[in-house]
């Protein structure tokens, strides 16, 4: 559990609830239960569906969750549920925000969820939790997504104890990350990783032929002022029964 001195977060694509969604949705349990992450940052949640949806994994393990739920369009009703980015926490959460981010010509609607939790001495952390636009050719809007997460979300919390997790659809050379490392953000991975630390990976067999070419797409960032003692890779092989998404996920102590 969390201290005054570390914090444990996992980020985590979820995939909605395609695949094998019920087989799925016990190995999140399973990774919850080894882990014991104090926060998560999950994308392509889905809550409040008919039959499966995640919070099955995460309410009997006591965790409470901040949801920004896409609003309704067609490929955001799944199962019929919502789906969107989710904060998942064990620690109490004493302030939530969402920001909506631009968007390009396709119908997607993009957003960061920030909450603010709560450790045992009464210190925040915020927490913010992103999925930025996804088509290779996005680099430009994806740029323009983290520069309103910048002006509307990080700047203002300067100079607060930031840690920006999600699937920003971008590799480590791209303009997105740049920018947020210019912002004071450090990529954790590259602080305390080992190997190339790719989450999008033919490795996966969720991918089928998905996956083109190797990338580093998901991210803990915590701000330069923390520091990251660990991190590894999650779901490369299953703890339960099967790989719990189409991206692997990170687990990470971040010394506080």
């Amino acid at each position: 559990m969390a201290s005054t001195r570390s914090l444990r977060l996992l980020q985590l694509n979820l995939w909605n609830l395609s695949g094998d969604a019920a087989g799925r949705m016990r190995e999140l349990s399973a990774i919850l239960q080894h882990y014991q992450p104090d926060v998560c940052c999950f994308q392509e949640t889905v809550v409040h569906a008919a039959g499966s949806s995640h919070e099955q994994a995460w309410e009997p393990l006591g965790y409470e969750a901040v949801h920004a739920l896409v609003p309704t369009w067609p490929g955001a009703i799944v199962a019929g549920g919502r789906t969107g980015n989710t904060i998942v926490a064990r620690l109490p959460v004493r302030e939530e925000q969402v920001l909506w981010l631009p968007s390009g010509r396709w119908p997607e609607h993009r957003c960061v969820v920030v909450a603010e939790v709560v450790l045992s001495g009464g210190r925040g952390i915020h927490i913010l939790n992103t999925h930025l636009a996804w088509r290779p050719e996005d680099d430009p809007l994806r740029a323009r997504q983290v520069r309103a997460i910048i002006a509307d979300v990080l700047a203002p919390l300067q100079p607060s104890d930031v840690i920006l997790c999600g699937d920003l659809n971008a590799t480590p050379e791209s303009p997105a990350l740049q920018l947020l490392l210019a912002a004071g953000l450090t990529d954790a991975w590259s602080q305390a990783g080992c190997g190339a630390g790719h989450t999008w990976s033919h490795r996966n067999p969720n991918m089928g032929l998905g996956a083109a070419f190797d990338r580093r797409i998901d991210y803990i960032l915590p701000a330069d002022h923390l520091q990251c003692r660990s991190i590894e890779l999650v779901g490369v092989r299953p703890i339960a029964e099967t790989t719990v998404s189409d991206h692997f996920g990170l687990i990470a102590d971040i010394s506080l």
